[in-house]
């Protein structure tokens, strides 16, 4: 493929994509706050989720048009490459206004390009063994997934930098509405130096944001001097945040929360494997035997339910399960793991499974079952190991 066939399609999303930006009127009062010193990191979390998500709708819906060999891998590492850019000007402008106003006279750090995330999404988008609609599902959850973290890396890196010039930061973990449970057990605010592993991770879809905040009590990592931030301007800003803002954990919480990660795994031996996946797959009836089950679910009024044998109807309900899908814990996986497990349940389901509320998957050396509450929110609830 042409490097100048790369360039037009590239030009030709990227000018799409500007126009979105420039039309979106939440991206125009956020950069109005930046421009004057107002914004805060909830604002450039704000600001790299719309983005992100103008972004990944744009390349889903091109996404199919870029036939030619690598067109899709080289396109849309370059869309990334300018979501970076964009997400880092706009965080350090809002870094170097934050630590005016607190007295901070430290550089604004900018993380990595993740290239190799980058680029392992981008080749899985030129797969020829998969449907378009998988290709379009990856182009979308992935891009969104990777431009929000680039706002996390931003904040990991400069929040790390402060804590080691002796501020006092805070992590704060926001869930977003209708959060997982798993993101719900994240929530919370925590010191830098004991928040969870799993702080800044996030599944696909995910709209929680992490920020970071420095406490009233600084010090100056050049002089060694303790010094108090103006208290008129500390207080406005506690006023403002209060009512918001989750309790800060202590060590022992934040380890706690490490620590469900760490799942008991139910060792299968291969037979027992084996049975699990047989559970998973649907029991294929001879007609007389449908018509059979029809009867049973069906009363004269063609009304749902079970017939017993005094002749009344049962409703069909969860209760009618040992157990429903929600009645069990997440398992917290490590992070990888994490994200191996969502990228193959995400690009791998029929759509079968896809229409059930309980997904049994064999990833590696594991059997995974998962509640499947829609396409992006999946629940861990299960993992076996095959012997």
């Amino acid at each position: 493929m042409s490097s100048k066939t790369v360039d037009e399609n590239y030009k030709r999303l990227r000018a799409e994509l500007d126009e979105l930006l420039s039309k979106d009127k939440r991206l125009t009062a956020i950069a109005d706050k930046i421009a004057k010193g107002a914004a805060d990191f909830s604002d450039t979390a704000r600001y790299t989720q719309i983005v992100s998500k103008h972004m990944s709708d744009v390349i889903k819906r091109n996404i199919g048009e870029l036939k030619q060999p690598m067109a899709k891998e080289m396109v849309c590492k370059e869309l990334l490459r300018d979501h970076y850019d964009l997400i880092n000007g706009a965080f350090g402008e809002v870094q170097v206004s934050v630590d005016e106003k607190l007295g901070v006279h430290l550089d604004v750090k900018k993380p990595a390009y993740p290239a190799e995330r980058v680029d392992k999404w981008a080749h899985s988008l030129e797969d020829p063994t998969v449907e378009q609609s998988v290709i379009e599902r990856r182009a979308a959850s992935g891009s969104e997934n990777i431009g929000n973290s680039i706002h996390d890396d931003c904040i990991d890196v400069n929040a790390e930098l402060r804590d080691q010039a002796g501020l006092d930061c805070y992590l704060v973990r926001d869930a977003g509405g209708g959060c997982c449970a798993w993101c719900a057990a994240l929530e919370g605010c925590y010191e830098y130096a004991s928040a969870p592993d799993d702080i800044f991770r996030r599944h696909d879809n995910c709209t929680c944001t992490v920020t970071y905040e420095c406490g009233r009590m600084r010090q100056d990592v050049w002089s060694k001097k303790t010094w108090e931030a103006d208290p008129k301007d500390v207080e406005a800003r506690i006023e403002a945040s209060e009512a918001a803002r989750p309790t800060v954990k202590t060590p022992a919480e934040a380890e706690a929360i490490n620590e469900q990660s760490k799942s008991n795994i139910t060792v299968l031996s291969k037979e027992q494997a084996e049975a699990l996946n047989e559970q998973n797959k649907p029991t294929v009836h001879t007609p007389a035997e449908a018509k059979e089950l029809e009867s049973k679910v069906l009363d004269k009024s063609g009304k749902n339910g079970i017939i017993n044998p005094e002749g009344n109807r049962i409703q069909i309900s969860m209760q009618h399960f040992a157990k429903k899908a929600e009645d069990f814990e997440t398992i917290f996986l490590p992070k990888d793991e994490y994200a191996h497990v969502m990228s193959e349940i995400a690009s791998n389901l029929t759509e079968e499974q896809a229409s059930k509320r309980v997904i049994k998957k064999h990833i590696g050396d594991y059997i995974y079952t998962v509640e499947n509450k829609g396409f992006g929110n999946y629940r861990v609830i299960g993992k076996d190991l095959i012997e």
